[in-house]
């Protein structure tokens, strides 16, 4: 593994394989693709304790990777540590401050959505943040631009949307060649998110985007699965390239043969008409749902939110409220935010899956799922917190509501 990038476990087509082959390979000491593939594999205990003692005692390529690991477990991933993203905020800072390609591109994530942090999280990470500068043996004055203007709320505060923090972020990931990066990249140009120039481009976006595509073209053609599946995702969105749907879903269902649930998700909703959030290369609901089930198996949040939403209306999958309640707040657990404002809608009896749901209707607990749904992103939740509040005559920080607002000053049909 090199510093541009700490291993997701999402990109392990198969956990306990990646065990052994990091035994037989004689990797099994302390190392961290040993550590990633526990992590995949479940052996989250064993897994910390490597990362622990790679941050430590590791040499400082590794150590990058180890931090930013650790970092984006706690922010992305709440499996095992509810309540720690600040602290999960603050590995990653540190490690993007000495140029970790990777942990700049998840931090410009962080800027480009927004993020709440509830009054009563933990704040254990603000030491490691402040000795940061010292806890390496280098400087970050190389690096040190990325993190220019940034401001980290405090507990109890947001961190609001701001696409010059974003853009100055990704910037830093684009110059270290961090593909995802390139990708992510090329999207935000094409959406006028921001303008090339912001990110240190120098070509024209349409030249640009062409590029990125035979970067992606070229990876994946070596065996590099994270650029096979954004290649995938390319021809889907027609990225530098002519769309094209049938081909994106051979793609995704090979990945997903392979054990990538991300992949499998993506397949699944080419043929779910009722989402948004991808193309749609025919509605067949039956194909949907094994693929959502199937995705549910790898432990991926977008086909657990997925099916429990079938679950929930009874569409493409047999009504079972118990089965929706619960994968919701598997996939929320997992740090998917509409997971959590899913259940919120529920509790409050409001949209499609409160209005069909009104047994459920719990103002309480709405108020809580709400809550989380806005530590983890969702504007919308954001929104209905400020009004609860607001109604409550509480004093608190959600009522600015300016998180939820995109770049136009609108809510987004919130």
């Amino acid at each position: 593994m090199t510093s541009g990038g700490a291993a997701s476990v999402r990109w392990i087509p198969d956990p306990q394989k990646a065990v052994r082959a990091c035994r037989i390979a004689g990797l099994d000491t302390v190392s961290m693709p040993f550590a990633s593939a526990l992590h995949a594999a479940g052996e989250y205990e064993t897994s910390r304790r490597m990362v622990w003692e790679i941050i430590e005692n590791g040499p400082q390529r590794d150590r990058l990777d180890a931090v930013a690991f650790r970092g984006m477990r706690y922010l992305f991933d709440n499996s095992h540590a509810r309540n720690r993203r600040l602290y999960g905020l603050s590995y990653l800072t540190a490690a993007a401050s000495h140029g970790h390609a990777a942990s700049n591109y998840a931090l410009s994530w962080v800027y480009e959505s927004g993020l709440c942090i509830r009054k009563d999280q933990r704040w254990p990470g603000q030491d490691f943040l402040a000795n940061a500068g010292t806890s390496f043996n280098e400087t970050n004055d190389e690096h040190g631009h990325s993190l220019a203007g940034l401001k980290w709320a405090s507990p109890g505060e947001c961190i609001h949307p701001n696409p010059k923090a974003a853009a100055a972020l990704l910037r830093v990931a684009v110059k270290a060649d961090y593909l995802p990066a390139h990708y992510l990249a090329a999207r935000w140009i094409r959406d006028g998110y921001v303008k090339p120039a912001a990110l240190g481009i120098s070509s024209t976006a349409a030249t640009y985007e062409k590029n990125v595509f035979r970067k992606v073209k070229n990876a994946s053609e070596t065996g590099n699965l994270r650029a096979r599946f954004l290649l995938a995702l390319a021809h889907e969105d027609g990225v530098g390239t002519t769309k094209d749907l049938r081909l994106a879903g051979s793609i995704y269902k090979d990945l997903s043969d392979l054990g990538l649930g991300y992949a499998t998700d993506r397949y699944a909703c080419l043929h779910d008409s009722t989402r948004t959030d991808c193309g749609t290369l025919d509605n067949s609901p039956e194909i949907a749902t094994k693929y959502y089930i199937k995705g549910v198996g790898l432990g991926d949040r977008n086909s657990m939110n997925a099916l429990g939403w079938s679950h929930c209306l009874g569409e493409g999958a047999q009504r079972e409220i118990e089965k929706c309640v619960s994968l919701f707040e598997d996939a929320a657990t997992l740090g998917h935010m509409n997971a959590a404002n899913n259940l919120a809608l529920l509790y409050d009896g409001r949209g499609r899956l409160g209005e069909a749901n009104q047994e459920l209707r719990n103002p309480d607990l709405a108020l809580e799922w709400y809550r989380r749904a806005a530590a983890l992103g969702n504007r919308c939740a954001v929104v209905s917190v400020a009004h609860r509040s607001s109604d409550n005559g509480e004093v608190d920080q959600y009522e600015a509501l300016s998180i939820a607002q995109d770049k136009d000053g609108r809510f987004g049909g919130c």
